[in-house]
């Protein structure tokens, strides 16, 4: 049954999956800007990392 704006439910979980689709997994960015940081060493990335990644 459409809502006030003439669409189902089925067709708002559609749009919504598609768009969550197109974004980056959770974490990927924060990962590549540990990864950029110059300030911070290797041991310093690789715990932050892990610690993003739930290791």
């Amino acid at each position: 049954m459409p809502n006030e704006y003439g669409i189902t439910a089925k067709e708002a979980t559609e749009a919504l999956t598609a768009a969550m689709r197109l974004l980056p997994p959770p974490g990927k960015e924060d990962i590549e800007l540990i990864k950029r940081n110059h300030t911070l060493n290797w041991w310093q990335k690789w715990k932050l990392i892990c610690q993003i990644k739930g290791r």
